[in-house]
């Protein structure tokens, strides 16, 4: 039994366009999956060494030299962030000659789940 005919779609002008049916993928082409697609994405890492709070008139007043007091305390381990989630934690080490590199010394814990008797 034949298959059914679309009619031409139309151009403004009326004229009607002839398109090239779709051909189906050759069997031998490697299909990406989902999961290769997403394990390519970029993640943007991020490590934070502390964090303050300043007025603007103390920024605008800062001036090369100056030091700036953040709230951790020496030795204490920096966060990790991927794409701005907490992802663990971790010290500096030297990777290089003038290069910082991150050790991970824990992973960060997952929130807490709801629990299916609470849904």
């Amino acid at each position: 039994m034949p298959a059914a005919q679309t009619p031409a779609p139309e151009t403004s002008a009326g004229e009607r366009v002839e398109l090239e049916p779709l051909q189906p993928i050759a069997s031998e082409a490697m299909a990406i999956s989902s999961r290769q697609i997403v394990e390519r994405l970029p993640v943007v890492l991020t490590v934070e060494l502390g964090r303050t709070t300043v007025s603007v008139k103390d920024l605008k007043n800062l001036r090369k030299g100056q030091v700036i007091g953040l709230d951790k305390i020496v030795g204490e381990a920096f966060g990790i962030f991927a794409n701005g989630q907490r992802l663990a934690s971790g010290e500096v080490v030297s990777v290089a000659q003038d290069r910082y590199g991150v050790r991970v010394v824990a992973l960060a814990e997952e929130p807490d789940q709801p629990s299916e008797e609470s849904a």
